[in-house]
C-alpha cells in the first residue's frame, strides 16, 4: 500500500515521462521532499488507504533500513530481470500480501529500531561478515603503459625551435627581412649543408646548432641589407632514421621528425611490451650510451629532462624489466609498478600516491614467490616500509581502517538527529544528553511523545557478547542517576507509541468508498467517518465495540449520531442487499435482449421499446411470458401467450421472462462483402424484401462511408452467376455516379481501392557539411541536386571531392555477392579435398586453402557492404544540375559530405601502418617509405590507392612515370599481401578477389572517415 501511494504521487509529479522508479528511489524522493504528499492525488490515495501524511512519512522511515539490502540486490541484478521474471512475480505477489497485512498494523515512529528483535543465526553471521575488513581482488594494469597508447603524433611546427637543435640536410628555414627591405625567404639545406642566400651565395650551416646558425645568418644578411632586421625560424624539419630494438611491440627502423625524442619514438611504436622496461631506456650514439631515460620522472614528476633530441643513426634499446611489483587496496593509484634496485616498499607507496584517507598504516600484506617452489606472506607496518626490500612478482595489499578502531556510540529512536556521537574517556549518559540539549535545546533534541520513563543501552561485553542496560530517562536528565558510556554503545530512546497503540476506528462494507482505519479523536461520530470515507446508499450501520467490561467485542446497530470509542469497527450494509431490485428479462427477436429493472406498471410494450424494438425476424403474433409464482412454498412457472393487441395492457411482474420468437423458416444467409478503403469493412446482411433493395450507395453508408484514402473514380464488384451448371465469376467496374443505381445481389464482393501512392513515403538522409543536414522526404522525380538545394547547399568546409553517396539496394547486392563468393570458395575446397591431387600440388596448399577460407569467412561475417555509388559533385548547382551524376534518388539513399581531410593513410604490408599529414611534395613511394617501407610478405606489383571519391587506382613502386603523380588529400594507400601457391590457380584467384574486396571496403571506410 505504501508504494502504491508514493508511486501515484510520482506519476502526477516527477515521473510522468520516465520509467517506474525503484522502491528506494521513491522512498528517498519523498523523504527529501515531503511536500509531494500534499498533492490532491496523494491526499485522495491516502484517504482511500486510511492513512495520513505523518503515517506515510513514518512508514517510509521505518522501511528505509529494511530495504537497504533489497535495493542493493535490485541494483546488482538489473541485467538479470528477464531470466528471473517468474521468480520476481512470485516475490512481488508475496511482498504485496505482506505489505497489505502490514497496512493493518500500527505505524511506529520513523527512527524506531527494535533493540530486542530476534535475529536468526544466518542473519547474525551476515552482519558479522559485513563488518570484516577483507582483501578485495582487483585486476591491475601496469603503470605508465597507457601513456604510449596516445594516438597524437609530434607536430614540429607547433613547437619553438630549441637553441641546441643541430641542423641537418633537408631542414627548411624561413627567413624574414623587414625594414628597408621587406622580403620572405624559404631555403632548404642541401646535401652539401648549404643554403643559398640571394645576392650573397651559399653559406654552410650543416651540423651547427640552431642558435649559432641563426647568428651567422642574421649577421650575414644585416651586413648586406642596411637598415634591415632579420628573423629566422625552421618551417620544416628534416626526417631522421633511428633504430628501436629490445622489448617493444614493433622493433625496427623508424623515420621520424628530426625534433623527436624517445617519448615521441615510443608513442609511434605503440609502447613497450609487458616485459620491457620504461625506467632504463638506453640511447646509444656512436657506439656509446648517451643517456638512460627513466619515464617515471615524466609520469610522476613532470620532469622534461628526458627530452633528448634524437639524431639519425641513434639506437634506442628497451631492456627487459627486472622488477614488477603490484600494489592494491587502500592506495590512491593501485597498479603494477616497475622498481629499480634499491627501491623499497616506501618508494612503492610513493609511486602509488600514498594511502587513501581510509587506508590503515598497519599490517600491509606482502605475498612473495620464493625459489619457484613456495609462496610466503609478510606483514609490514608503515614505519618499516623504508627498510623493506621488494622482489620481482611481489604483491602488496593495503587494508582499510576497520570498524573496531572507531570511537563513537550510536543513538536511535525518538530524537531529531539519530546517528553516531563521539565520546571521551570519561563520558556518561547524563553528560551526553545535557551537552546535546545545551546545543540544540530540549525540543531540538527530542521528538514529541518521547517516553521519558524508560530507555535502553545495548553494550558489547569483554567476551564480545551483548547485554542490555535499561534506565529511566527522566532520572538521567535530572542527574538522579547516571551511566558511564563505553565505545560502541547503542542508545535507544522510545516514543510513547512504541509501547502504546495509537487509537483508531475502522470502517468497511461494499457501500464504503475508502474503507480502512481512521484516527480516533474525542467526540468523533459515525457520520464523521462515513462522510470522510465516502459511501453509496446503505441501509444499516453495524458497530463492533471493544469498550466492554470484559473487553469482549459487542455488536449492535446504531445511527449516524452515535459517538464512537477507540478501536470501534463500523460496517455498512449495502442498500440493495436488503432491498431487492425487481427485474424482468426479454429474449429473442429484439435488438437488445437482456435483463432490465422493472418499473412500476411496466407493460410488455414498454419493455420491447426499452429493448430497442422488434427485429425484422420478430414473429409478433406469438409472444410468450414465463411467470414464476410461489405455491405451497414451491417455486412454479406459468407460460402465458400474449397477442400483439394485448402487449400495451399486459402488466409485468418481478422475474417475468418475455420471449419474442422469430418468423418460422426465416433465412438470413444472404449477404454481401465490402472491403478496402471503407471505415467498417466486413460482411453485411442483404435484405430479401423486393420493395427494399440495397444499392451500392446504401452499403457504403452502412459500412461507415469512405476513408480519406479512398479512390472514388470507380469500384470493383465481383458477382457470381450460373452458366451451363457452372458458377462463373463476373468482375465489373462501377463508377461513382452509378453507385446509387447499382443494386446488390447475394454474395457480391465490393472492393474500394486506395489512392495510388498514398502510403508511399520515401526519404533520403544528408549528413556532414551541408547547411541543414537531416532526413528529407522526397518525391519520385527528385534528384541529388534537388535535395542539396533543399538542404541549403554546401558549407565553406565541404570537401565535395570526398562525397559519399550510398544506396540500400546496392549494399544488399554487395552483401549477397560476398556470401556467394565465400560459399563458392568453400565448395572449391570441398571439391579439392574430395578429388585426387593434381600434378605439382603439394600438401601444404590444402592446409593453406582451408586456413584462408576460414579467415575470409570470419571477416565476411562483419561485411555489410558500402552500397557506394561514385559521384562527382560541383560547388555550382547550375553545373551539377546537368551533370550525368545528378541521378534520381531512391528511398533510404544517404549522401555524406565530409569536412576537409588533410591526411594520407598507409595500410597493409608495411612496417608501421599509420596516417600522415598530406604533403604536396610527397608521392606514393614517399608515404610508403614514411611507413617504414614494405614487408617481405608485400605484393609490390599490386599496390593500389583508394581515392576520397571511392575510385581505386593500381600503382607500382618501381615505375618511371605515374608513381610520381601527386596523391589527393584523404586517400588511402593499400599494400596487399602476396599469396604464394603452387596449384589450384582458380581458387587462389577467387580468394585474392574476395580479400581484395574486403580490403577495399576497409580502406574506403578509413578514407571517408564518416561511417
Amino acid at each position: 500500500m505504501l508504494k502504491k501511494i508514493i508511486l501515484l504521487i510520482f506519476v502526477f509529479t516527477t515521473f510522468l515521462s520516465a520509467q517506474q522508479p525503484s522502491r528506494t528511489a521513491i522512498i528517498n524522493a519523498v523523504k527529501s521532499n515531503p511536500a509531494l504528499l500534499d498533492t490532491p492525488q496523494a491526499k485522495q490515495k491516502m484517504a482511500e488507504a486510511g492513512v495520513d501524511k505523518a503515517q506515510v512519512l513514518d512508514k517510509i522511515e521505518n522501511n528505509t533500513k529494511e530495504t537497504v539490502t533489497t535495493d542493493k540486490k535490485e541494483t546488482t541484478a538489473e541485467n538479470d530481470i528477464e531470466d528471473k521474471s517468474e521468480k520476481k512475480k512470485k516475490e512481488e505477489k508475496k511482498k504485496k500480501i505482506v505489505e497489505e497485512d502490514n497496512s493493518n498494523k500500527i505505524v511506529l515512529n520513523s527512527t524506531y529500531i527494535n533493540p530486542l528483535k530476534y535475529k536468526s543465526n544466518n542473519k547474525i553471521l551476515q552482519e558479522l561478515k559485513s563488518k570484516q575488513s577483507t582483501k578485495k581482488s582487483v585486476k591491475l594494469s601496469r603503470y605508465g603503459i597507457s601513456f604510449f597508447k596516445n594516438k597524437n603524433n609530434l607536430n614540429p611546427s607547433s613547437l619553438p625551435v630549441p637553441s641546441y637543435y643541430i641542423l641537418s640536410s633537408g631542414d627548411v628555414l624561413s627567413i624574414w627581412l623587414y625594414g628597408a627591405v621587406d622580403k620572405k625567404l624559404k631555403l632548404k639545406i642541401d646535401n652539401n649543408g648549404n643554403i643559398n642566400l640571394p645576392k650573397i651565395g651559399p653559406i654552410n650551416i650543416l651540423g651547427k646548432i640552431y642558435s649559432e646558425a641563426e647568428d651567422i645568418i642574421k649577421t650575414t644578411l644585416e651586413k648586406n641589407y642596411t637598415n634591415t632586421k632579420v628573423s629566422v625560424n625552421i618551417s620544416k624539419y628534416s626526417t631522421i632514421q633511428v633504430n628501436l630494438v629490445g622489448d617493444v611491440h614493433v622493433p625496427g627502423i623508424y623515420n621520424i621528425s628530426a625534433l623527436s625524442t624517445v617519448k615521441n619514438l615510443l608513442i609511434s611504436a605503440k609502447g613497450v611490451k609487458n616485459s620491457g622496461s620504461i625506467r632504463t631506456v638506453l640511447i646509444k650514439r656512436d657506439n656509446k650510451i648517451l643517456a638512460s631515460v627513466d619515464f617515471y620522472k615524466l609520469l610522476k614528476d613532470g620532469d622534461e629532462a628526458l627530452n633528448i633530441i634524437l639524431k639519425s643513426g641513434d639506437i634506442v634499446f628497451i631492456p627487459k624489466v627486472k622488477k614488477i611489483v603490484s600494489i592494491s587496496g587502500a592506495v590512491t593509484t593501485p597498479a603494477k609498478f616497475e622498481l629499480k634496485n634499491g627501491e623499497t616498499l616506501d618508494k612503492l607507496l610513493q609511486y602509488a600516491g600514498g594511502l587513501t584517507y581510509s587506508g590503515s598504516k598497519y599490517g600491509f600484506l606482502v605475498k612473495r614467490y620464493m625459489d619457484n617452489e613456495k609462496l610466503k606472506t609478510f606483514e609490514v607496518d608503515l614505519k618499516q616500509a623504508k627498510n623493506f626490500n621488494l622482489y620481482d612478482g611481489d604483491k602488496v595489499y593495503v587494508y582499510g581502517i576497520d570498524k573496531a578502531h572507531k570511537e563513537s556510540i550510536y543513538l536511535y529512536g525518538n530524537i531529531v538527529r539519530p546517528g553516531e556521537r563521539a565520546i571521551g574517556a570519561e563520558f556518561s549518559l547524563n553528560k551526553l544528553l545535557t551537552n546535546e540539549i545545551d546545543k540544540l535545546s530540549f525540543k531540538g533534541f527530542f521528538l514529541e511523545n518521547t517516553l521519558f520513563s524508560y530507555g535502553l543501552i545495548k553494550r558489547k561485553t569483554k567476551s564480545l557478547d551483548n547485554k542490555i542496560i535499561s534506565f529511566n530517562l527522566q532520572e538521567i536528565l535530572s542527574s538522579k542517576s547516571d551511566i558511564k558510556l563505553e565505545n560502541d554503545d547503542e542508545l535507544f530512546i522510545f516514543n510513547k507509541y512504541n509501547s502504546n497503540i495509537s487509537p483508531y476506528v475502522s470502517i468497511k462494507g461494499k457501500s464504503v468508498g475508502r474503507s480502512g482505519k481512521y484516527n480516533y479523536y474525542d467526540n468523533i461520530k459515525v457520520k464523521d467517518i462515513i462522510n470522510i470515507a465516502g459511501t453509496t446508499p446503505y441501509s444499516k450501520i453495524k458497530l463492533t465495540s471493544y469498550k466492554t467490561d470484559d473487553l469482549m467485542p459487542h455488536i449492535s446497530f446504531v445511527d449516524e449520531d452515535y459517538i464512537l470509542s477507540p478501536f470501534d469497527e463500523i460496517e455498512l450494509f449495502d442498500y440493495y442487499m436488503t432491498n431487492k431490485i425487481e427485474t424482468v428479462s426479454i429474449a429473442g427477436a429484439v435488438y437488445l435482449p437482456k435483463k432490465y429493472s422493472l418499473n412500476k406498471n411496466m407493460t410488455i410494450s414498454d419493455l420491447i421499446d426499452i429493448a430497442g424494438g422488434f427485429t425484422k425476424k420478430a414473429y409478433v403474433k406469438n409472444i410468450l411470458v414465463t411467470r414464476y409464482e410461489i405455491v405451497d412454498d414451491i417455486k412454479q412457472n406459468e407460460i402465458i401467450r400474449v397477442s400483439k393487441d394485448s402487449i400495451d395492457t399486459f402488466i409485468l411482474q418481478d422475474e417475468d421472462k418475455i420471449t419474442v420468437s422469430s418468423i418460422p423458416s426465416w433465412n438470413d444467409s444472404k449477404s454481401v462483402v465490402i472491403n478496402g478503403e471503407i471505415k467498417f469493412p466486413k460482411t453485411y446482411l442483404l435484405s430479401t424484401n423486393l420493395n427494399d433493395k440495397m444499392s451500392l450507395r446504401d452499403l457504403i453508408d452502412i459500412a461507415g462511408g469512405f476513408t480519406k484514402k479512398a479512390f472514388k473514380n470507380y469500384f470493383e464488384v465481383i458477382s457470381y452467376k450460373i452458366e451451363d451448371n457452372k458458377r462463373v465469376r463476373v468482375i465489373s467496374q462501377i463508377s461513382y455516379d452509378d453507385i446509387q443505381n447499382y443494386i446488390l445481389k447475394d454474395e457480391d464482393e465490393i472492393k474500394v481501392f486506395g489512392i495510388p501512392n498514398w502510403n508511399e513515403r520515401k526519404t533520403v538522409t544528408l549528413k556532414g557539411e551541408v547547411t541543414f543536414p537531416g532526413t528529407y522526404t522526397i518525391s519520385r522525380s527528385e534528384t541529388i541536386a534537388d535535395v542539396i538545394k533543399r538542404a541549403g547547399g554546401f558549407t565553406d568546409e565541404a570537401f565535395i571531392e570526398a562525397a559519399v553517396f550510398t544506396r540500400k539496394s546496392i549494399r544488399e547486392i554487395e552483401a549477397k555477392r560476398m556470401r556467394e563468393s565465400v560459399s563458392k570458395l568453400k565448395q572449391q575446397v570441398a571439391y579439392v579435398a574430395g578429388s585426387g591431387r593434381e600434378a605439382g600440388e603439394v600438401k601444404v596448399d590444402m592446409a593453406n586453402m582451408i586456413q584462408v577460407v576460414n579467415t575470409i569467412e570470419e571477416e565476411a561475417k562483419e561485411f555489410k557492404g558500402l552500397g557506394r555509388i561514385t559521384i562527382k559533385l560541383s560547388k555550382s548547382m547550375e553545373e551539377f544540375d546537368t551533370s550525368r551524376y545528378n541521378i534520381r534518388l531512391e528511398d533510404k539513399d544517404t549522401l555524406i559530405i565530409p569536412s576537409f581531410i588533410d591526411t594520407i593513410s598507409v595500410f597493409g604490408e608495411v612496417l608501421n601502418q599509420n596516417t600522415f599529414v598530406h604533403d604536396s611534395d610527397l608521392y606514393v613511394k614517399d608515404y610508403i617509405q614514411k611507413a617504414g617501407g614494405i614487408t617481405q610478405r608485400a605484393n609490390e606489383e599490386s599496390l593500389y590507392v583508394v581515392y576520397p571519391s571511392g575510385e581505386v587506382e593500381k600503382v607500382s613502386i618501381d615505375c618511371w612515370f605515374g608513381c610520381y603523380d601527386e596523391i589527393a588529400k584523404g586517400s588511402t594507400i593499400m599494400v596487399p599481401m602476396h599469396m604464394k601457391f603452387t596449384s589450384n590457380i582458380l581458387f587462389w584467384k577467387d580468394a585474392s578477389q574476395v580479400l581484395y574486396q574486403l580490403a577495399i571496403t576497409a580502406a574506403s571506410l578509413n578514407t571517408i572517415g564518416v561511417f
